[in-house]
């Protein structure tokens, strides 16, 4: 009976992961890959290209596993951790077309993600089927259609990204933290003082701050809330926190349609921290007024 050598390749632009290898014969009705792979640092306009590759294993000159993986595919680690490695984005497409006939894998099947394809529930995925030319692999038993979950967890909502400050609310001077859509701010006490104040203010994809340099200030406006102003010190603490607040509202909107699959993600709302014996009352807007802002 007819076997045959399985195993995935992940690619996003120059960085390539790829899957221990599987395999199967004509009976088999599934293939369980149980490898994660994870990408760091992906731009927001990513585009990861999942290939199936295969070999019937009546080819291998070896019948050994490992010494048949290293032979027969520059690709594939079977046998051992997978690998994740970056390649020359113009020696990649040599290396496939010198290599591959070489090895006998075929690509036999390809995929597709982007943002759109984030779902924090496996779900079921389309193949492009590819038309091998040797026809013993033209018999591996594979649909067109797969089940894989996706998700994507953006570098803003993570604890390594977050922007510490201190600034000045109300005349009062708070240590600051900007991460995951908020600015919470602890007040500076000089001892365990029980009235502790704290703040917490949503930065939205529709949150406009504005910069007064005469005053060493600046705003953070929410629609439907009031304006909220802090002052710093100096003019470069000033710019620092400017560029870190926009940057901030432009890496949320980047990512605003990924952060509803993650559970973990605190959705936009004023609120004291958790730890907080008092908090800022931060006052809400009569909805019978309406006023903006711009730049």
């Amino acid at each position: 009976q007819k076997k045959f050598a399985v195993f995935c390749l992940a690619r996003i632009g120059c960085e390539i992961i790829d899957t221990q290898m599987k395999f199967i014969d004509k009976q088999s009705t599934d293939i369980l890959f149980t490898d994660k792979l994870t990408f760091e640092n992906v731009p927001h306009d990513f585009q990861l290209d999942l290939e199936i590759y295969a070999l019937n294993k009546s080819l291998a000159v070896s019948t050994d596993a490992k010494d048949f993986a290293e032979r027969y595919s520059y690709f594939s680690t079977h046998g051992s951790p997978k690998v994740k490695r970056k390649v020359q984005q113009n020696e990649t497409s040599h290396q496939k077309t010198s290599n591959q006939p070489q090895s006998k894998f075929v690509l036999i099947a390809r995929a597709t993600y982007n943002k759109e394809s984030v779902n924090r529930m496996a779900k079921v995925r389309t193949l492009v089927m590819e038309r091998p030319q040797e026809k013993a692999i033209m018999q591996l038993p594979i649909e067109d259609s797969f089940i894989s979950r996706f998700l994507i967890q953006p570098l803003c909502y993570t604890p390594s990204a977050k922007f510490t400050g201190i600034i000045e609310f109300n005349r009062i001077r708070y240590s600051c933290i900007l991460n995951g859509g908020f600015l919470h701010g602890e007040e500076i006490v000089r001892n365990n003082s029980s009235n502790q104040r704290t703040f917490s203010i949503p930065i939205t994809t529709e949150t406009i701050i504005l910069s007064r340099n005469d005053y060493l200030s600046f705003s953070i406006f929410n629609r439907g809330f009031n304006q909220e102003d802090f002052s710093v010190q100096d003019l470069f603490t000033l710019n620092i926190w400017i560029r870190a607040l926009q940057q901030h509202i432009v890496d949320i909107r980047a990512w605003a349609q990924t952060t509803e699959h993650l559970s973990s993600i605190r959705r936009y709302s004023y609120q004291p921290l958790a730890t907080s014996t008092s908090s800022v009352n931060l006052t809400r807007k009569p909805t019978s007024r309406t006023q903006t802002r711009s730049l």
